[in-house]
């Protein structure tokens, strides 16, 4: 999730019942790893990209969700590295199961995610992070 989030950052996250009727296009949130994924850490931070019932696609840098492009304003602050300068790679056209989330970095040319293990199953979700309460050793918010 760099730049967004940065390493050893501590996040405030909504755990309240009822979260995955408030998932929202766009919001970040933390979950556990899905099986296919056996490379990262148990405890993952994503960006939420298509939502159940969806269908999503890609074609260069733009995302489409059913067809339509969707604007991603929080790829406009990205420092266009060569890391991160790709921002979809191609999707192949993908329906969203009920009860699924389909989550991307933000660095997405150094991100590991939907494209490659699948969705994300809502019972995985541990909550939506709500704000960067600490960064760089000091207090800093930061609300998402």
């Amino acid at each position: 999730m760099l730049p967004t989030i940065q390493l050893n950052d501590r996040l405030l996250v909504d755990k309240l019942p009822g979260l995955a009727h408030s998932i929202h296009r766009g919001d970040i949130i933390v979950f556990h790893k899905v099986p296919a994924d056996t490379a990262a850490p148990p405890i993952l931070v994503k960006r939420v990209i298509g939502l159940p019932g969806e269908t999503i696609s890609s074609k260069g840098d733009v995302v489409y969700i059913d067809g339509r492009a969707i604007k991603e304003p929080w790829l406009a602050a990205m420092d266009s590295t060569e890391t991160c300068a790709q921002s979809a790679f191609n999707i192949p056209t993908t329906h969203i199961s009920a009860g699924r989330y389909f989550v991307m970095g933000d660095c997405r040319g150094d991100s590991y995610d939907s494209r490659d293990w699948g969705t994300v199953p809502q019972s995985n979700i541990i909550g939506r992070a709500v704000v960067v309460i600490w960064r760089h050793g000091h207090p800093w918010f930061h609300w998402f």
